[in-house]
């Protein structure tokens, strides 16, 4: 199963590429390290994550900077990875984007402690099947984790597929019936960019018109 979703990704994927330079400069005047920026991916599945979740967010990832300028921590096809923001960026449809930041900043030493465990955890395969209880990452769980693991905090809410499709009564089971070759892994654990928009332990910074 997890070969045929790969394929599938691949095939149907948005092509990788640098967003406009005015967008991206714009952007990168609002962030600071540890921010999230969350954006909507413009593919098959990552579409349907959002109609899913009810909302237009399908990605996330956490800004960081380096020598080189500003950076976004993300898990992505085919493994996580540390992306320049303007590539980042230009995953968007349409520019929409929306910056969110802890309302309790994070000090410099748990700045530094959030860039040293975000750099273990680069290079993980992407879990096409969003499993919080796998070996894989995907982009919300990275997010989840690394909060958790640096400040205690839980970034979003855990749940399972069942709850997650029960919030959402009139949404089409058919794509995910399909995703997952008929049978919906109900009890399976996730955590969605959905949630992590509207944690109450952040606040926006800015957003595209959505």
């Amino acid at each position: 199963m997890i070969l045929f979703q790969i394929i599938f990704l691949l095939l149907f994927n948005a092509q990788a590429k640098e967003a406009d330079p005015l967008f991206c400069n714009m952007v990168a005047q609002q962030v600071q390290e540890g921010d999230l920026i969350f954006l909507d991916i413009d593919s098959a599945v990552f579409e349907q994550v959002a109609i899913a979740t009810k909302t237009w967010t399908s990605h996330v990832g956490i800004v960081l900077q380096d020598e080189e300028g500003w950076k976004v921590a993300e898990s992505a096809l085919l493994s996580s990875r540390i992306s320049p923001i303007c590539e980042y960026l230009g995953k968007t449809q349409n520019k929409r984007y929306s910056i969110r930041r802890l309302k309790s900043p994070m000090t410099n030493q748990q700045t530094l402690d959030l860039k040293t465990y975000l750099s273990t955890q680069m290079g993980i395969l992407y879990d096409t099947g969003f499993n919080y209880d796998s070996s894989r990452l995907f982009c919300s769980k990275l997010v989840y984790q690394a909060f958790q693991q640096i400040l205690g905090i839980e970034v979003g809410t855990i749940k399972n597929l069942q709850q997650i499709f029960d919030e959402n009564p009139n949404g089409d089971l058919t794509f995910w019936k399909w995703w997952f070759l008929g049978s919906i892994p109900w009890d399976r654990r996730t955590v969605t960019p959905k949630d992590q928009l509207i944690d109450d332990d952040f606040f926006t910074v800015n957003k595209s018109e959505q």
